[in-house]
């Protein structure tokens, strides 16, 4: 994959604007590409935590159509979440997989080889922290804290990933947790839409 060239930057921050995101004659290619990485990894791993948890079929096609219109435009292809398993543990354990290590990572590799390491970071600390909401417990959180910590840190400020940090720290309760997870993505691509433009 090439680097991000003027049309698929304009596709993909068309996109963006169409979405209401971000303006299209105003992003940099740099922060475009971080902005577009973290929707991708954003939506692609809401669909999976929905599709394995039995959500609405609508919100999950919602969610993997979002991440697939904006990867297009950028010439990724995103490809369909598993099979649902023999049961809710299986199909979890198949779509955590698919996020981290399979198909769906492969996405997030591809953002990396193509865009750059800021990029794969963002859309990795996406994805793990949307599965964060499934695994969550009290004192363990599979050390996506210090995924997050090591991947954000001079990539977006503090103050938008820190209080997630904190309330894992403090081991708050799962709810807590996942609200902060929820307030730091919005937080996220907010801050990185505006960068971008």
């Amino acid at each position: 994959m090439s680097r991000i060239n003027r049309r698929q930057l304009i596709a993909a921050s068309a996109a963006l604007a169409a979405i209401g995101l971000m303006s299209p004659a105003t992003a940099g290619e740099a922060e475009a590409a971080n902005a577009v990485a973290w929707i991708i990894g954003d939506n692609l791993s809401l669909a999976g935590l929905l599709y394995a948890r039995g959500g609405d079929a609508k919100s999950v096609d919602g969610y993997l159509t979002r991440a697939r219109d904006i990867a297009r435009n950028i010439s990724l292809e995103i490809p369909d979440l598993p099979a649902m398993g023999d049961d809710d543990s299986a199909t979890t354990a198949d779509v955590i997989h698919y996020l981290i290590s399979g198909a769906g990572w492969n996405v997030g590799a591809q953002i990396a080889s193509g865009y750059g390491a800021s990029s794969g970071s963002l859309f990795e600390v996406a994805v793990k922290s949307n599965i964060l909401m499934l695994l969550y417990e009290p004192g363990n959180d599979n050390g996506v804290s210090d995924i997050i910590r090591s991947r954000l840190d001079g990539l977006v400020p503090p103050a938008l990933w820190q209080p997630l940090l904190d309330a894992i720290t403090s081991q708050q309760p799962a709810s807590d947790v996942q609200q902060a997870i929820l307030t730091m993505h919005a937080a996220v691509v907010d801050y990185l839409v505006k960068a971008a433009g």
